[in-house]
């Protein structure tokens, strides 16, 4: 396996093994110790090749800041107002209805949705 290779794997893996839903720069940074020829456009590249792909999704631009997932089944997220955490939300919800309800509706097809839930996470409301 060649470096090139190397590197993508260990962003992928790094990626992978978070729940936190990091920035690119927040990934380099993680992987800069053992990768320290890495660079910061190497990661985005990947990023978004893996997007691409289907390994991996954006979640959005929070705080300026486009924020990445490996987990690619269908779930929401709730986004901190205040401190920008990102949180799983898992819910049983029938898509296939939801779907059918709006390509009928706007005659039109879905290639994808988002579920995002804004507010204050439990931490914050403490505040």
């Amino acid at each position: 396996m060649n470096n090139y290779s190397q590197k993508r794997e260990a962003i992928l893996k790094a990626l992978q093994s978070t729940d936190s839903h990091p920035t690119a720069e927040m990934l380099f940074l993680t992987l800069l110790k053992d990768y320290p020829q890495m660079g910061l456009a190497t990661v985005y590249r990947n990023l978004k090749l893996f997007c691409r792909n289907g390994e991996a999704v954006s979640v959005g631009i929070i705080n300026g800041q486009e924020r990445f997932e490996a987990r690619i089944n269908q779930h929401g997220h709730f986004i901190c107002d205040s401190c920008h955490s990102i949180i799983d939300v898992d819910f049983k919800l029938n898509f296939s209805d939801i779907y059918e309800q709006v390509t009928s509706k706007l005659n039109a097809s879905i290639d994808s949705h988002n579920l995002n839930f804004h507010g204050k996470c439990q931490k914050c409301t403490k505040i």
